[in-house]
């Protein structure tokens, strides 16, 4: 019997809704990472390694963009796939998150096959 390790997914969203729908969708097939804050994920990111990043961008204290940028200061994350994931939808706000190092820009709401699509196209890099 081989045993593979299932990719470490990371969603980071103060939203617990989005956090269990993130889980509940992707559980199956990867192991799932829920962190409620921008604090919480920079701590995280260094102790798990996840293969992706799902990351809201309004979140109380550090937002997701200020977020990304402090994971995109350590060399040890500049290949860590950075997806945000947000309500905010303007051309603006997509900019700004290449800007800040994001490697895509994914729409709340989000259906499982935009999540699964979105893991399979980054986690190929």
């Amino acid at each position: 019997m081989t045993y593979t390790k299932k990719p470490v997914i990371m969603v980071v969203d103060d939203s617990l809704s989005i956090l269990e729908t993130a889980k509940n969708f992707l559980g199956d097939a990867y192991e799932v990472v829920l962190v409620k804050n921008g604090f919480s994920a920079l701590a995280a990111v260094q102790d798990r390694h996840p293969d992706l990043l799902f990351l809201d961008v309004m979140m109380p204290q550090l937002e997701g963009f200020e977020t990304c940028l402090a994971i995109r200061a350590n060399p040890e994350f500049s290949d860590l796939p950075i997806i945000i994931l947000s309500s905010k939808d303007s051309p603006f706000d997509k900019a700004r998150g290449a800007m800040m190092g994001c490697d895509a820009y994914l729409t709340k709401p989000f259906s499982k096959q935009d999540l699964i699509d979105t893991i399979r196209k980054h986690l190929k890099r």
